[in-house]
């Protein structure tokens, strides 16, 4: 009998000591704080529809992330002391929330709060205190609308959208990507000669390479003795004196080389202007260090045959291009620039 009181005793503790355990777990959320005790954060936000929610009675667990903490999509946040969501009552009772609600701003069917943003291509739209969104309006590299109108007009070729230009804008294109700047007005007046000085014949430069970023192509192109970025005497050029071949001394852009390495050739004077290499060649696996050398550059005529002359009697020339906003779409065809901007404004009517 005395064992049988002892086990009803522990009995009753137990029971005692569980009620006191849920009431304590009960009441924590009872005596926290409401959530908008210092103002509604994103009043306008979706919650209980977001996570397609709506608990009948008490549910501790019927709850969604808010902010940096929980809120509430039970009957029972509907209280004085209010835990629930911002959009609880709208979307789980159907009535308008019982504080005032700033107009956001919406956008594929979802609501953002005001100072959200989002990029559309080149241009970044802020969502405003009034509920619209507010863009910015730069002319972008890629314009889908300049697109189509090539590509259903009769111009002999083909536009398309190139993705690794996409979110730029039609300034950084003309600033960036052009390879080179617009020469200046006394370079552009140069003269142009007829002439058909022979130069010593070898492959001085490889005629493709990656611009990049930086208008570096004339870095490359023209050799020793020019800024990247600025052309010798324009619309068609011959190469610099002084250099060696591209499989001595391969081309190393800023991007491939991040850091700006001293020359690696060297060289001395042999007499009435020539010079002979006094190193090796950078690249390990070519033994032939000759320097070339040629006349100083000069302007050509415009001719096709002039070209094909040069071309044929000299080798390589330099061509410069003058390159319409329209020229980045370029896919296919005849290229030829088109009227398609002119309904845009000026700032979509950019050449460089």
């Amino acid at each position: 009998a005395g064992n049988m009181r002892l086990l009803r005793a522990l009995l009753c503790l137990w029971l005692l000591a569980e009620a006191a355990l849920a009431s304590r777990v009960r009441t924590r959320r009872e005596l926290a704080p409401g959530l908008y005790e210092h103002g509604v954060y994103d009043a306008s936000g979706s919650y209980c529809q977001r996570g397609d929610v709506c608990c009948h009675g008490r549910d501790d667990g019927c709850t969604v992330p808010y902010h940096d903490t929980l809120c509430y999509c039970d009957l029972f946040c509907n209280r004085t002391i209010s835990d629930c969501c911002p959009d609880f009552w709208e979307y789980c009772l159907g009535i308008p929330a019982p504080f005032p609600k700033a107009p956001g701003c919406a956008r594929a069917g979802r609501s953002y709060p005001t100072g959200a943003t989002y990029r559309e291509n080149c241009n970044l739209c802020t969502c405003g205190p009034g509920g619209q969104w507010q863009c910015e309006d730069h002319a972008c590299l890629m314009d889908g609308e300049l697109i189509d109108a090539v590509n259903r007009g009769n111009y002999g070729w083909r536009a398309a959208n190139y993705s690794q230009f996409w979110g730029m804008t039609l300034e950084d294109g003309i600033r960036h990507r052009l390879g080179t700047f617009r020469p200046s007005p006394t370079v552009m007046n140069m003269n142009e000669m007829h002439v058909s000085h022979r130069r010593c014949q070898g492959k001085l430069r490889h005629a493709k390479a990656q611009v990049g970023t930086e208008s570096g192509v004339w870095g490359w192109g023209m050799g020793a003795g020019m800024e990247p970025g600025g052309p010798s005497p324009p619309h068609v050029l011959v190469p610099l004196p002084r250099v060696v071949t591209d499989e001595c001394y391969p081309f190393t852009s800023q991007e491939s080389q991040p850091a700006a390495q001293p020359c690696m050739m060297h060289s001395r004077s042999t007499g009435r202007g020539k010079r002979q290499a006094t190193a090796r060649c950078p690249n390990p696996q070519t033994h032939a260090n000759e320097i070339y050398q040629s006349t100083p550059a000069y302007r050509l005529s415009s001719s096709e045959k002039e070209i094909m002359k040069e071309l044929l009697e000299n080798g390589p020339v330099q061509a410069i291009l003058e390159v319409h906003e329209d020229f980045f779409m370029y896919k296919s065809g005849i290229y030829r620039h088109t009227p398609v901007a002119e309904g845009k404004g000026p700032k979509h009517q950019r050449h460089g």
